[in-house]
């Protein structure tokens, strides 16, 4: 069964998000509809029926006794509900309710994890963040920002005057890289906060 709550609480969304988020449901529906009519109809085919441009499927043939039969199963329609009534020779004879319905569930029963899914669209904002924040980093711009950049300036400054290896390993192992590493800080704690 299509879960009709999939979409309830559209609160956070605008009017266009909320009315773009039906039509994906509505499309969603639709599509999930054809699906299941389309594995009717391979559970039909298995089972000798050739579907009939009439809507429904036909199957003939002969039993051993060489009696001729004309088989004609009702199809479900387009959205996959319905269908099942069998006839034979034109005199009903059963139906396939319990298998289309029991293909239908199965179906469900896959699809089900799916569809309370968040929109991806709602990641976009956050994506866009990440992949600024991550080409800044990997630009390796050096400036130093944020609150911080006053005090490691301070030492950049102080350090300056050191030399001898020791101080030259000190500087390219940390004070060098005390801007890059400032600004990425900077950089997450933005996007923490937004």
């Amino acid at each position: 069964m299509i879960r009709n709550d999939i979409s309830t609480d559209t609160s956070y969304l605008s009017g266009e998000q909320s009315r773009n988020l039906r039509r994906y449901t509505s499309s969603l529906e639709i599509q999930i509809g054809v699906l299941k009519r389309a594995a009717i109809d391979a559970y039909m085919r298995d089972r000798g029926f050739e579907i009939q441009t009439s809507g429904s499927y036909r199957r003939t043939g002969g039993i051993f006794d060489h009696r001729d039969f004309r088989e004609v199963c009702e199809r479900p329609r387009a959205d996959g509900r319905g269908g099942g009534y069998l006839t034979r020779n034109g005199n009903p004879s059963g139906d396939h309710y319990a298998d289309f319905d029991a293909i239908r569930s199965a179906i469900d029963r896959l699809i089900e994890k799916f569809l309370d899914m968040p929109d991806p669209k709602r990641f976009e904002e956050p994506i866009d963040n990440l992949v600024a924040i991550c080409n800044s980093l990997a630009a390796g711009d050096a400036y130093g920002r944020g609150p911080m950049a006053p005090a490691f300036a301070n030492i950049r400054d102080e350090t300056a005057r050191l030399h001898g290896r020791a101080a030259y390993a000190y500087k390219t192992t940390y004070v060098d890289l005390f801007d890059t590493v400032l600004d990425g800080h900077c950089d997450v704690a933005t996007l923490i906060i937004h």
